[in-house]
């Protein structure tokens, strides 16, 4: 992994993955929010400064735009099951990139049955668009020209540590307990995380 799973866990919380798990509600959802996106543009353009609790589902859009990157991508596709391939798929829609082909291509037979969600980011990076996804993707473009007119903020995420760092702290903390305790054990903990 790239990053912390943290940060990233942070970045997919308000995500309404329920209503991407399939086609159809998918295409509710992001007919819905094209709508909005369009009703409400003028709203909208004033984020992050102004917030309306309507476009919640968009500032989540924005939100992970603001992180993008090749890295989120394959952390997203590899690491986090159908949730995180279907985001990776969908963000990949709103902003394509030839450099995300790979990573969501390796992870399309993982999760067979979003694999949906892959066909429909590489529609938008060129490929074919299977005739049943049309509507998704007619609904994804809306949202992407839409979005476009608003402030993309920065967004950083944190690297991922190394597994040796991982290893020497979980080592430190395990003989923090075996020689003074419980308490020590979890002031190593603390003094770690900072």
């Amino acid at each position: 992994m790239h990053h912390r799973d943290d940060d990233l866990q942070r970045l997919m919380c308000a995500v309404p993955f329920m209503a991407l798990m399939r086609p159809a509600s998918a295409l509710s959802l992001l007919t819905r929010a094209a709508d909005d996106a369009e009703e409400l543009a003028p709203v909208l353009s004033q984020y992050p400064e102004v917030r309306y609790q309507a476009l919640d589902f968009h500032y989540v859009c924005l939100q992970s735009l603001g992180a993008l990157s090749k890295e989120l991508i394959e952390d997203l596709a590899g690491e986090f099951g159908w949730r995180g391939l279907v985001w990776a798929s969908l963000l990949a829609c709103l902003a394509p990139s030839e450099e995300f082909r790979s990573a969501l291509e390796a992870a399309r037979p993982n999760v067979s049955r979003q694999a949906w969600a892959v066909d429909l980011a590489l529609a938008h990076l060129g490929a074919p668009c299977p005739s049943e996804l049309t509507g998704l993707r007619a609904q994804l473009i809306r949202l992407r020209n839409a979005l476009s007119a608003c402030t993309i903020p920065d967004v950083s995420l944190r690297l991922a540590e190394s597994r040796s760092v991982v290893d020497a702290r979980q080592s430190l903390v395990r003989e923090k307990y075996r020689r003074e305790g419980r308490e020590a054990a979890l002031q190593a903990i603390r003094l770690a995380g900072r």
